[in-house]
């Protein structure tokens, strides 16, 4: 896996970009939908297991 990693970085740049849009919008919608906002984190936490 390290070695997959380190021949495509470009993939992991993507997860990670993706990881921290969820968390944004999970951020910003907290106050009016806490239950959105918990399964956006859910989500951005399962994207690298894909």
């Amino acid at each position: 896996m390290l070695l997959d990693a380190l021949l495509s970085p470009g993939r992991i740049i993507e997860e990670v970009e993706e990881m921290r849009a969820l968390y944004q919008r999970a951020n910003r919608i907290e106050a009016t939908d806490p239950h959105r906002a918990a399964v956006l984190r859910w989500h951005a936490s399962r994207v690298g297991l894909r």
